[in-house]
C-alpha cells in the first residue's frame, strides 16, 4: 500500500439526534445572579463590591484606582448529593475606561471556580479570565468546566484583582449543561468489509453502550467505560450495507442520567485485502491521540520547508487492524536527495514512537476535543520497532535536521513501514532554502535546568551510579540543542568550564547567580550595614572569578544576575539595598528580575531591576513599549495557571501554542522568555499525591512505549499536567525529548525567518504577514496550516 499524502479513509457522519432520559438541564444553581435581591446570597471578597441600578438592569460594580488589591464576592453551591455533571458559568460584563494591570499578581477580571470533590480533594483556581474591551457597553462571558469526579461544593467568585479600572458584572449563572459527547466520531471498512472504528468521550458518563442498528435490527453492541474506543472487525453481515446507524448511550456516575447520541455511518469501498495496519500523515503541530482517526489527517504535513541548521518534522500516525494479533512494525528511511545528486547524511533523519503519558485529571480545552482525562501523547522514544494495539492510534514522529551548507533544492525520501503482512511508503520532501540559520539564538531564553539544583537523594534512586557532572553535561547538551539557554536561578553558581565555556558558540545569556542566594531572608526593612557587607563578600568569593573569566572569554555580556523571584513590593527597601550593593561591585551587569513592580521605566529603576520579566498577560506590546523605549528591555514568562486564551506549554493545551508563542515574542518585541523548569522530574511525583505504583522511581526505557508510568502533575495542581516538565529522565541520564519542546525548538527557529525578514524588508511588512498568525498575546491562530502559510510566504520573500 502507498500513501501518498492524499488518499486516507473516512466515514462520513450525519448527527441525527440527541435524546435525553431525564431532564437534566439545570436552572441557575446561583441564587440571586442578577442582583434584583441587592447582595443576598453573596460574600463579600476583600473589599467587596457596591451595589447599582439603572435602566432597570441591577448589577454590582468593582472600582479599584490604584491597581492593588483584591474586589469581589463570592457564593457557595452546595449539591445535595455528589453530583458529575460539566459545569458553566456565565453572565454579562462591561467597564468604564481602560482595565490596566497593577504591579501585583494574580490578577483577575472575571470569574473563579473552587470545587470540592467527592474524594475531598479540590479542583480549585478554574479561571474565566474576561478580555478588557475595547468598546463600551455589555459584553456577555461564558465558559465550561469538566471536574474529573462527582462534585460536593463549588464556590462561585467575580473578581476585579490587581487591576486597576471600574468594572460591572450582572446576570451571573452557573448551570449544568445537558450532558453529551465532546466528540463522537466513526470510520467504516478501515480494515475490510463491515469493520468500524468508533471514538466519544463524555466527561459526565462513566459507562457507555454502543449499538449498530440497520433500522430496528442490532448489528453488534458493545459497552465499556471511559473514553470509547471500539474497533470492531469485518463482518459480512455490514459488508453490502450502504448505511447504518451508531447510537452511543451514556450514563452518569450516579446512575440516574442516561443519554444518547445517534449518527448514520455511510461506509466507504474497502481495501482488498484488509490491511493488518493502516497509516496516515499528521503535522507536527497537532498530537495524534489514542482516540485520533484518518478522518484528522494532514496530507500536505509531508511536505516541510527548512534552512540549513534548522530541524522540521511530521508524523505519521498508524492504527492496527482489530482481531488480529498485530506484529511488530519496522520502521526504515531513505535518506532525502535531491534531483542533482546531493542527499542528506543518514543520521539527519531520526524517527521516534511519541508514547503516551497518564493525565487523570486533565482539564478540556474548547480548542482541543481531544485532551481528556485519560493518555496524551508526549514523550519521544527510539524502540528497535513500533508496537501496535488495535483501537489505540499512535504516532511515529519523524524529525529531519538540514545541516548547515546543505544545498538549496527539493529533497525527497520515504518512510517505509512494514509488520511482514503489510506494507505501507510514505513519501515526503524538504524544500531546503538557501539560507541558514545562526547556531546562536537570536532570542534570548532563560529555561529552568533542575539538575543543578537537583534533589541529589531523588536522581540517586534514578540513578544510582551516575556521575552528577556527566548528567549535568548531558542535560546542558539537551538545551544547547533546541536552542535554549540553560540557567539555574536558585543556589547554583555556574562553573565556568563545565556549564559556560563549552557552549560559548550557541548560548546567548546565562545567570551569572542569583542575587537572593547571598541575601539573608529579605523582610520588608533594608538590610543592615553588615548584612549587605557580609552580602558583597560572598558575591565577591564565590562569583567574582566567574566574571572574571567570563570577562577574559569576551561574553560578559551575555550574562546577567538573576533573583527576588516574584517577590511583592512590601519587600523592595530591602531587595533595593541588595542590588545597589551588587551594581556597586558589577556595574555592567545587568540584574534581570520577576519582581513585582510596576510596569513603567521609572519603578523598575527604582528598586534596580534593569530588564524586567512580567507574566504573560501583562505583555502586551502597548503596555511594554514605553518601557522599551526608555531603555528597560521586557522579558515575558508563562506557568500553568494561565487562562486557556494565553498560549501554554500544557499538555491539554493545543501543541501549536508551543511554536506560536515565539512568532507572539516577536510580535511583541520582547527582550526574552523565562520559564522555570524544563527537567523538574521530582516534587509532588515522590509524595502521597502519586500512590505508590504511579510515582516516578525509575527513568523511562526506550522500549516503554506506547503508555509509559511516568505522571507529570504539577506541584500545585493536580489537573495541570506538563507544567516544568518539558523532557523525561530516560537511560543513564539521557533526556528524553517532548512533542512540546521539539515545538518550542520550531518556534525558536521560526523567530530567525522573522528576524531576517524585518531585516531586509522592514519591520512593517514582517508585521503585516505576522498579523495572519497572532495580533495579541491573547489572540493567534489555532490552525497550523496558517501558521506554515505565513512561514513558506517569509521564506520565498527571503529567497527573492
Amino acid at each position: 500500500m502507498k500513501i501518498d499524502g492524499r488518499r486516507f479513509y473516512r466515514a462520513a457522519l450525519f448527527l441525527l439526534a440527541v435524546i435525553f432520559t431525564a431532564n437534566v438541564w439545570a436552572d441557575n444553581l446561583l441564587d440571586n445572579g442578577d442582583f434584583r435581591e441587592g447582595k443576598n446570597h453573596w460574600q463579600d471578597y476583600f473589599n467587596g463590591a457596591d451595589l447599582h441600578s439603572r435602566d432597570g438592569i441591577h448589577f454590582v460594580r468593582m472600582t479599584n484606582p490604584t491597581g492593588s488589591g483584591i474586589y469581589g464576592l463570592y457564593q457557595d453551591v452546595v449539591f445535595d448529593e455528589p453530583y458529575q455533571a460539566t459545569l458553566r458559568l456565565s453572565g454579562r460584563t462591561r467597564q468604564h475606561g481602560p482595565v490596566r494591570f497593577g504591579p501585583d499578581f494574580p490578577f483577575y477580571y472575571g470569574c473563579r471556580l473552587d470545587c470540592e470533590l467527592i474524594d475531598g480533594s479540590s479542583f480549585s483556581e478554574l479561571d474565566l479570565a474576561i478580555r478588557p474591551a475595547e468598546q463600551a457597553g455589555w459584553q456577555t462571558f461564558a465558559k465550561e468546566w469538566q471536574p474529573p469526579l462527582p462534585v460536593k461544593k463549588v464556590r462561585v467568585y467575580v473578581l476585579f484583582w490587581n487591576l486597576s479600572g471600574e468594572v460591572d458584572f450582572t446576570d451571573l449563572a452557573l448551570e449544568t449543561p445537558p450532558p453529551r459527547f465532546v466528540y463522537c466520531q466513526a470510520a467504516a471498512n478501515l480494515f475490510g468489509p463491515g469493520s468500524l472504528e468508533v471514538r466519544a468521550y463524555s466527561p459526565e458518563a462513566a459507562d457507555w453502550r454502543a449499538e449498530l442498528l440497520q433500522g430496528t435490527k442490532v448489528l453488534a453492541a458493545s459497552q465499556g467505560s471511559g473514553p470509547v474506543r471500539l474497533s470492531l472487525p469485518a463482518d459480512p453481515e455490514r459488508a453490502g450495507l450502504t448505511e447504518y446507524q451508531l447510537r452511543l448511550t451514556g450514563s452518569n456516575p450516579q446512575g440516574a442520567l442516561q443519554f444518547t447520541e445517534s449518527q448514520t455511518v455511510h461506509p466507504v469501498p474497502a481495501s482488498r485485502p484488509a490491511p493488518s495496519f493502516i497509516a496516515w500523515l499528521q503535522n507536527s503541530m497537532r498530537r495524534v491521540y489514542p482516540s485520533s482517526l484518518p478522518d484528522s489527517a494532514d496530507p500536505a504535513a509531508g511536505r516541510l520547508l527548512a534552512a540549513g541548521n534548522e530541524y522540521e518534522s511530521f508524523q505519521v500516525a498508524l492504527l492496527a487492524a482489530p482481531g488480529r494479533a498485530p506484529e511488530p512494525v519496522r520502521v526504515e528511511i531513505t535518506a532525502p536527495a535531491d534531483d542533482a545528486g546531493n542527499s542528506l547524511p543518514p543520521d539527519c533523519v531520526k524517527t521516534y514512537q511519541v508514547a503516551c503519558v497518564p493525565v487523570p485529571r486533565q482539564l478540556l480545552h474548547p480548542a482541543e476535543t481531544e485532551s481528556i482525562p485519560d493518555w496524551s501523547p508526549d514523550v519521544l522514544l527510539e524502540p528497535e520497532s513500533l508496537s501496535l494495539e488495535p483501537g489505540w492510534a499512535q504516532s511515529l514522529w519523524v524529525c529531519c535536521h538540514i545541516p548547515a551548507g546543505t544545498p538549496a533544492g527539493n529533497y525527497h525520501g520515504t518512510v517505509k513501514l512494514s509488520d511482514g503482512d503489510t506494507a505501507i511508503e510514505i513519501p515526503f520532501s524538504i524544500a531546503v532554502q538557501p539560507f541558514t540559520l545562526p547556531a546562536r539564538p537570536s532570542f534570548r531564553t532563560a529555561f529552568f535546568n533542575l539538575s543543578r539544583f537537583a534533589d541529589h537523594a531523588y536522581y540517586r534512586t534514578l540513578y544510582p551510579t551516575l556521575d552528577f557532572a556527566a548528567l549535568d553535561a548531558r542535560q546542558d547538551q539537551f538545551f544547547i540543542d533546541h536552542r535554549l539557554s540553560p540557567v539555574f536561578f536558585w543556589d547554583h553558581v555556574p562553573d565556568f568550564r563545565q556549564d559556560i565555556e563549552p557552549w560559548l558558540d550557541e548560548i546567548n545569556a546565562f545567570c551569572l547567580a542569583s542575587l537572593s542566594t547571598f541575601a539573608p531572608e529579605v523582610s520588608g526593612e533594608p538590610p543592615s550595614q553588615a548584612a549587605l557587607e557580609h552580602f558583597k563578600r560572598q558575591l565577591q568569593e564565590k562569583v567574582g572569578p566567574l566574571i572574571e573569566q567570563c570577562r577574559t572569554a569576551g561574553i560578559l555580556e551575555r550574562g546577567f544576575f538573576y533573583g527576588f523571584d516574584e517577590m511583592s513590593r512590601d519587600k523592595f527597601p530591602a531587595i533595593q539595598a541588595y542590588i545597589a550593593a551588587a551594581r556597586e561591585l558589577y556595574p555592567q551587569i545587568p540584574f534581570v528580575s520577576t519582581l513585582r513592580c510596576a510596569l513603567t521605566a521609572e519603578a523598575a529603576r527604582a528598586v534596580g531591576v534593569d530588564e524586567l520579566v512580567v507574566f504573560w498577560p501583562r505583555c502586551r506590546r502597548d503596555q511594554i513599549e514605553p518601557m522599551q523605549a526608555a531603555g528597560v528591555p521586557v522579558w515575558g514568562y508563562v506557568m500553568a495557571s494561565l487562562p486557556d486564551q494565553f498560549p501554554q506549554f500544557n499538555l491539554h493545551s493545543p501543541l501549536l501554542e508551543s511554536r506560536s508563542i515565539f512568532w507572539q515574542c516577536w510580535n511583541e518585541q520582547l527582550a526574552g522568555l523565562l520559564y522555570w523548569g524544563v527537567n523538574i522530574w521530582s516534587g509532588t511525583s515522590l509524595t502521597d499525591r502519586n500512590p505508590p505504583g504511579r510515582r516516578n522511581d525509575r527513568p523511562v526505557r526506550h522500549g516503554d512505549g506506547p503508555r509509559i508510568n511516568w505522571y507529570v502533575n504539577n506541584n500545585v495542581a493536580d489537573f495541570l499536567h506538563g507544567d516544568g516538565r518539558l523532557s523525561y529522565p530516560g537511560p543513564d541520564g539521557e533526556a528524553l525529548d517532548s512533542v512540546r519542546l521539539m515545538n518550542i525548538r520550531d518556534g525558536l527557529e521560526d523567530y530567525e525567518y522573522l528576524k531576517l525578514h524585518a531585516e531586509r524588508f522592514g519591520e512593517a511588512r514582517t508585521r503585516q504577514l505576522v498579523k495572519a498568525v497572532t495580533t495579541d498575546i491573547d489572540e493567534f491562530t489555532r490552525d497550523p496550516a496558517v501558521l506554515r502559510r505565513i512561514r513558506a510566504e517569509i521564506a520565498a520573500e527571503l529567497n527573492q
